[in-house]
């Protein structure tokens, strides 16, 4: 009992990466770029919302509200999406949808169409939110899994919060308010993260046979 109590805890040990082992692995840095560049594009919209919404001639808090409402509502479906078909593909389809909104955003004038566009990007920056802890939990273990996700959430600070409102607010600053370029940079940012997402390696669960394992004495 003691011999397989031991084999136990060292299986389930090598499957948790230490922070270097986590480090120099590919997923690491494709989990890190996709929160660098959805994290950029998702929070974009909330800085970017009233004015967009007062230049269509609406309420500055409409586009706001339906957005907020899409990234927090949408985390309980996409948490049990996950349980069902993965992070990964999961986070695909999400971040597919922030891409779609954003492309087809400026070209569009209708009110609902609108709000359906807004209602995908903010689907997409809830998923990122939701599906990034699983994913790293699968991949990387969960002995180092606190400093391991904060590493990974760096992206989110450093690189997003540069290239994302900031960035978004000089073009617009640059181009006399053309939501055209804003919205297509951004869109663009959230096809990488989708692309990049495409390449991350989940770990193959392993089935294990809770039979005892039997010697033969004779």
């Amino acid at each position: 009992m003691s011999s397989s109590s031991e084999n136990q805890n060292k299986t389930t040990d090598s499957n948790d990466m230490t922070v270097s082992q986590a480090l120099k692995s590919k997923e690491f840095w494709l989990i890190w770029f996709v929160w660098a560049f959805m994290g950029a594009s998702g929070i974009s919209m909330i800085s970017l919302s009233k004015s967009y919404s007062i230049e269509i001639g609406r309420k500055g808090v409409l586009l706001l509200t339906v957005f907020n409402l899409a990234n927090g509502i949408c985390r309980i479906f996409i948490g049990l999406l996950t349980d069902i078909i993965g992070a990964r593909i999961t986070g695909v389809m999400g971040y597919s949808f922030t891409a779609i909104g954003y492309l087809c955003l400026p070209h569009i004038s209708n009110i609902l169409l609108t709000c359906l566009c807004i209602i995908g990007i903010g689907i997409g920056f809830g998923t990122i939110f939701t599906v990034t802890g699983p994913l790293a939990s699968d991949i990387f273990g969960i002995k180092h899994f606190g400093v391991i996700y904060g590493l990974i959430f760096t992206a989110y600070g450093i690189i997003g919060g540069v290239i994302g409102p900031p960035v978004s607010g000089m073009i617009l600053e640059k181009t006399n308010n053309n939501y055209t370029i804003v919205f297509t940079y951004l869109g663009i940012m959230a096809v990488i993260g989708t692309i990049l997402t495409l390449f991350i390696k989940e770990k193959e669960k392993k089935r294990k046979s809770i039979l005892p394992t039997t010697t033969n004495n004779s």
